[in-house]
């Protein structure tokens, strides 16, 4: 555990000379394993073979894509079998022992040496343990720089048991053969590098997260499936391969000349400055909370009051002899009825008559589902051709025309309610 968070270190060893090297990862997955196969590779030269553990980050198809493109052997460890991994586990041992001093909060040797030891095993044992978490109060670049120092300039120059009292330094310095090597560092970068995935190429190019990778090349295979890889350097290319062959780098104009660890950087450095932002804004208001809580209840009351609104209601003029003798305005007299029209009196007439009784008896009916039922009746008979009056079929005409008709018409078909005896 780092002060920018929890990582892994990785470790690949030359098996002749008992050379090291070690990467610092966020976390240990494939791509850390080609960083560091790409370490070992640009200062020791092309293996003939590599053997590996056999989790998965060493087993993943780009390790598999870079030992087929590099056209090496590759042995895999067999599972729970420690002796076939030996080597490196000792080295990894070791480097937990070596290092140990050269750490922030290491206490030093003193008067007693056996609890310095113990300390060193207990170290030696957690940093072993994939499960556990040894905390160290440096960065992951600091830790970085003193593991290749300690590779570099200790480990390198101590003498081995298994190289019959050498170091590894001299056991390569011996080597008379030719290296094989990669003098174009980008060639390895592409080869390493992660595999960002697959798209089928258009005539415009090909679309990563939103945006248009070109190159004059790529119209030449409109239509066919590629693998494409990130630029770590670059996060503006890609490279395209077709059936594992390299067919050319993809540019987008809008971020080409970007790093992906330039990139993260912003995006983080933006994130960061984002929540401080809001950080603040929370401090302050907490603070104002703390500082005028009677203030700050009566503005939420406030705010809360305002979404209410209360419908207008009627109202009539008062006045008074008072307030007539300052107004000088009359007080309002009472309004002379019109007189009855001709048509109004007809339907007082029908009613003491008893002529409009459907009508009445209808109005009495306390529900929308009687009301309906008696309006359906009525409608029953005028289909069956009985003899219904004038007035009684001109406000059933007015009543299926409202809502209510349509939605007890249709509660009434639905649930299949019965509306009752045709009188």
């Amino acid at each position: 555990m780092l002060t920018d968070g929890r990582h892994s270190v990785v470790g690949v060893i030359d098996m002749y000379s008992r050379r090291l090297k070690l990467y610092v990862s966020k976390t240990s997955k494939a791509t850390a394993v080609c960083q560091v196969f790409r370490r070992a590779a640009i200062a020791w030269g092309i293996p003939e073979a590599i053997r590996t553990d056999n989790g998965k980050d060493y087993v993943s198809k780009q390790i598999d894509e870079v030992v087929e493109a590099l056209e090496l052997d590759h042995e895999v460890c067999i599972p729970f079998a420690s002796e076939e991994k030996g080597t490196i586990e000792r080295s990894m041992r070791t480097m937990s022992h070596g290092i140990l001093d050269l750490l922030p909060g290491f206490i030093g040797h003193n008067v007693a040496e056996r609890k310095v030891i113990e300390a060193r095993k207990a170290f030696a044992q957690r940093i072993m343990d994939k499960e556990a978490v040894v905390d160290v109060q440096i960065s992951s670049d600091e830790l970085q720089v003193i593991l290749d120092q300690w590779t570099d300039h200790v480990y390198m120059h101590d003498v081995h048991g298994g190289l019959n009292g050498k170091t590894p330094f001299e056991i390569a310095s011996s080597w008379a053969k030719p290296v094989r090597r990669i003098s174009d560092e980008r060639v390895l970068d592409m080869l390493l590098a992660e595999v960002a995935g697959t798209r089928t190429i258009t005539k415009k190019g090909i679309k990563f997260n939103k945006l248009w990778y070109c190159n004059a090349t790529l119209f030449e295979y409109a239509g066919e499936e590629t693998t494409i890889r990130y630029d770590e350097q670059d996060i503006g290319r890609l490279a395209v391969y077709i059936s594992g062959r390299f067919i050319c780098w993809a540019e987008c104009p809008e971020l080409v000349g970007t790093s992906r660890k330039e990139a993260a950087i912003a995006i983080k450095a933006h994130q960061k400055g984002f929540l401080n932002k809001q950080a603040k804004q929370y401090i302050d208001y907490k603070k104002e909370l703390t500082d005028d809580i009677p203030a700050v209840v009566l503005r939420h009351r406030i705010s809360q009051s305002e979404k209410l609104h209360a419908f207008p209601q009627p109202s009539t003029e008062h006045t008074t002899t008072a307030i007539q003798s300052v107004t000088g305005i009359d007080a309002p007299q009472k309004p002379v009825e019109p007189e009855e029209t001709a048509r109004q009196k007809e339907i007082k007439q029908q009613i003491a008559s008893n002529t409009l009784k459907p009508v009445v008896e209808i109005a009495k009916f306390e529900s929308p589902k009687n009301i309906y039922a008696k309006w359906a009746r009525i409608e029953q008979q005028i289909k069956q051709g009985e003899n219904v009056k004038d007035e009684l079929k001109a406000a059933l005409t007015r009543y299926q025309q409202g809502s209510e008709y349509r939605a007890m018409k249709k509660m009434f078909q639905e649930f299949d309610l019965p509306i009752g005896e045709v009188n």
